[in-house]
């Protein structure tokens, strides 16, 4: 008898083991992961000092410190859907190709929602846009400030997770934003997208480059997270908002860097994004008379307030968070 008792008290551990087991992997490891596929890249001397890490697996550790750190946890959220993502467009003097690039986005696969931030103050939408029709929800929000801070607020119309933030001058192709879509899902603490940019430090300041290492994505079409939306809003550093709405410059920079800096804090200096292939296209209408509005790039002092702002970004945070990353999902 002691024996048969002895054996039933092991199955029993043994099978509330294995249900525990599957319970950890439903939970933390929903999604199956995408090929990632190291890109062979050379960093530069000015960087390579510093820590390049893959992207760390879900798990308790993001979950658990999203809770300390005062927000919702990255891990899935029954009040909000991850099967599908919320376009987020801000728009300003290209009401002529609009049409265009919401024909484009309207066709996409898991759209949820197209959310147009109009930032033409004083002027009435168009016909043409106001009655566009569109096979999922669109809505067109009529904005107080034309602030390149916008694009980053957790509007209350947003009812997904997966936020797809993109320029009113870009449009990716359906393969890129479906790849896109899954990398975010396998790894929604991360900025996924398809532009990347670096920077290197030389001569006791840090600059903005291009070049074959990445450091951020440009948020000119990307994948991230709903609560990057809350953070940036309440707790990125004043000084940094000032300047971006000031400038109409760094916006991209800044989100990586807070990015960047939570996920450090989380668990180890990490990349705070991941580069997807995918062919993207700009859609830009050439102005007709001097004077009209033409891509914010365009401008003189563009790079130089660029090389501005991660200059501030160290000194608020009193180290450079962005980090060289070497992952591309193909």
């Amino acid at each position: 008898m002691a024996g048969t008792k002895d054996v039933f008290v092991f199955l029993v551990v043994i099978g509330s083991c294995l249900t525990f087991g599957i319970f950890l992997y439903t939970r933390y490891v929903p999604y199956s992961m995408p090929t990632i596929k190291d890109a062979g890249i050379q960093l530069s001397d000015a960087i390579t000092k510093e820590e390049t890490t893959c992207p760390p697996p879900l798990g308790v550790n993001l979950s658990l410190a999203s809770k300390l750190s005062g927000y919702t946890p990255l891990s899935y959220h029954t009040n909000y859907s991850r099967n599908t993502f919320t376009i987020v467009m801000p728009t300003y003097g290209r009401s002529a190709q609009l049409p265009q690039i919401l024909t484009h986005y309207c066709g996409i696969s898991n759209v949820a929602k197209i959310l147009v931030l109009w930032n033409n103050i004083g002027v009435q939408v168009p016909g043409p846009i106001k009655d566009f029709k569109c096979q999922v929800p669109l809505k067109i929000k009529i904005m107080e400030e034309n602030k390149l801070t916008s694009r980053f607020v957790p509007y209350p119309e947003i009812e997904t997770e997966a936020i797809y933030a993109v320029d009113d001058d870009r449009m990716v192709d359906p393969v890129g934003m479906e790849k896109g879509f899954e990398a975010w899902k396998a790894f929604p603490h991360l900025i996924v997208g398809f532009c990347e940019r670096s920077h290197s430090f030389k001569n006791g300041r840090y600059k903005y480059s291009g070049g074959k290492s990445y450091s951020m994505i440009l948020t000119n079409s990307v994948f991230l997270h709903r609560m990057y939306l809350k953070m940036f809003t309440e707790s990125l550093p004043h000084s940094i908002h000032a300047f971006i709405d000031k400038n109409m410059n760094g916006e991209d920079i800044a989100m990586n860097a807070m990015v960047a800096d939570y996920l450090k804090k989380l668990d180890r200096p990490q990349c705070p994004c991941v580069k997807v292939k995918g062919s993207t296209k700009e859609i830009h209408m050439k102005p007709t008379k001097p004077g009209q509005y033409v891509s914010l790039y365009h401008r003189g002092n563009h790079m130089k307030k660029r090389d501005e702002c991660l200059n501030l970004i160290a000194n608020e945070y009193k180290y450079m968070p962005l980090i060289p990353c070497k992952f591309v999902i193909t």
